[in-house]
């Protein structure tokens, strides 16, 4: 009887793929001289956006160091590690009590992060002790629907992902409000880089994204949708979050190819 039971689970699992094909994602297909034609335009803009990032830090350091030769040009990387966040935003909220003038947080010229570290570099971008608060509580206050498996419709061959990630987006979506990306566009405009690190699934390179530029992007089109989800498929486990495919070239809006870290966690 068992025997039979279980026959007819995978049956009944079978159907039940099969008839949900229809409604399923499906990536459209290209030739391989399409994918290395899309890799050399994004290598091309890449190329050019870095450079500008360059000549920007090399202005305001010149600048800076006119009015103080000791000036240092300050970098954060915050790189990934899950719920291990945590501990980034507690050192980054508690370097900012410090006393001591060598160890207290500087405002920080280029942060940069991928995975867990994605989602709290814009807020150390900002540098505010509220703001940093605010990611810290986030991580202190986990739910547990931020992250969902979608069960047997996972099964699925073209589904779009074998989780969900209602609670992380709602979270996502509470705190990256358009005032937030107006804080960080503006604190884009001197100079300062903010970077969220990705990867093209399709040829495993990296692919970066100004979040600051995406972010005055977002403002003047009043729509945030594209740069949270740079943090969701950077953040995003591949395969396991249907933000994997989300986000596009670093500043144009045009339809992505695949984009979740390689480092997700």
């Amino acid at each position: 009887m068992s025997r039979t039971r279980s026959t007819l689970r995978i049956a009944l699992a079978a159907t039940l793929a099969a008839s949900l094909a229809a409604c399923a994602q499906r990536r459209p297909e290209q030739s391989e001289a399409e994918l290395l034609a899309e890799r050399t335009e994004l290598r091309a803009e890449l190329m050019g956006q870095g450079l500008e990032a360059i000549s920007s830090l090399v202005e305001r350091m010149h600048e800076r160091q006119a009015m103080d030769p000791n000036a240092t040009l300050d970098v954060l990387a915050i790189s990934g590690g899950g719920d291990w966040g945590a501990f980034g935003t507690g050192l980054l909220r508690g370097s900012g009590e410090a006393t001591d003038p060598a160890l207290k947080r500087p405002q920080f010229d280029v942060v940069s992060g991928v995975s867990t570290g994605a989602l709290i570099a814009p807020f150390a971008f900002l540098g505010t002790d509220a703001d940093l608060k605010t990611v810290d509580d986030l991580y202190r206050n986990r739910k547990a629907d931020w992250v969902k498996t979608r069960g047997l419709p996972f099964l699925v061959p073209d589904n779009a992902s074998f989780a969900e990630v209602p609670g992380l987006e709602r979270e996502i979506d509470a705190v990256i409000t358009e005032e937030f990306a107006e804080r960080v566009a503006r604190a884009g405009d001197d100079g300062r880089v903010r970077i969220i690190n990705t990867t093209n699934l399709d040829d495993g390179s990296p692919q970066p994204f100004r979040w600051a530029m995406a972010a005055r992007d977002a403002v003047e089109k009043h729509d945030l949708k594209r740069l949270r989800n740079i943090l969701l498929a950077s953040s995003g486990v591949p395969a396991a979050s249907r933000h994997a495919r989300s986000t596009g070239p670093s500043t144009s809006t045009a339809p992505s190819r695949a984009t979740p870290s390689a480092a997700a966690t």
